[in-house]
């Protein structure tokens, strides 16, 4: 059976459950592809918004402000109102006035800014906020960041290969634990729905079983939509779903 035949009927729980019979060698390999599909696009995008927010924060800090120090955990400048541009469709903000908090920032969508006391990044829905007293503890001047900003620069291709890698292992290893921890579940459903499964066939189906969850929650990152309580409603809809699938395998026949 094809990994696209078995994409097809993980899709109904009418066909989910029949993929009990697959081999665990065959789970795992689908896994390893639906993890790969579901979570490239995503570390492609993040990628592309962190190159786009670098030459942002390049372009931002040469020619958008003249000069500026960073000295005991505070952002000095001669500023006397905050200073934003927009460069390739990210928020650049400098403001050494405390006008703006890190609450005011993360409002807004991708952009990145120098407050009094702290620098936020905020790119693909990833935030970071870092106050300058954990970052610097010497003082530093504008020459000083555009040097060190050129240097990270040219590894820019190393952070997207280390995000893209990361990004999938990690995923991996959750969706590992996930589907050992629906088959789990599944126990204690298949145990109700009087049906004669081993955790084997249960972790077979489990794998399967998230396919549908995992696409959709992978398309709402995508588009950013983001849905309250997204992590119990992703659990309980592959737990009906789930439900549903063991209730197509015969029950176990009484003594």
């Amino acid at each position: 059976m094809t990994l696209l035949t078995i994409f097809k009927k993980s899709l109904l729980p009418s066909t989910l459950s029949q993929l009990r019979f697959s081999s665990v060698k065959k789970a795992i390999g689908y896994l390893f592809v639906l993890i790969l599909l579901t979570s490239l696009p995503y570390s492609i995008i993040l990628s592309a918004t962190i190159q786009e927010g670098v030459h942002a924060f390049k372009e931002g800090i040469t020619t958008g402000i003249s000069s500026f120090t960073i000295e005991k955990g505070q952002f000095h400048s001669e500023l006397t109102q905050p200073l934003i541009s927009q460069h390739n469709g990210v928020t650049v903000i400098f403001d050494s006035t405390g006008t703006y908090s890190p609450q005011d920032v993360l409002k807004q969508k991708n952009v990145i800014a120098f407050l009094q006391k702290d620098i936020i990044f905020s790119l693909q829905n990833t935030s970071q906020i870092s106050p300058y007293a954990s970052l610097f503890k010497e003082k530093l001047t504008k020459k000083e960041v555009e040097g060190w900003i050129a240097h990270y620069e040219s590894l820019l291709w190393i952070i997207y290969s280390l995000i893209i890698i990361g990004s999938y292992l990690f995923a991996l290893l959750l969706k590992f634990i996930g589907v050992s921890v629906l088959a789990i579940i599944g126990l204690v459903l298949a145990s109700i729905l009087r049906k004669n499964i081993n955790y084997q066939r249960l972790w077979i189906l489990a794998a399967y079983t998230v396919t549908l969850p995992t696409i959709l929650f992978a398309v709402f990152q995508l588009v950013s939509l983001n849905l309250p309580f997204s992590f119990s409603l992703y659990w309980g809809f592959a737990i009906v779903l789930f439900y549903l699938v063991l209730r197509k395998i015969p029950s176990a026949k009484k003594a």
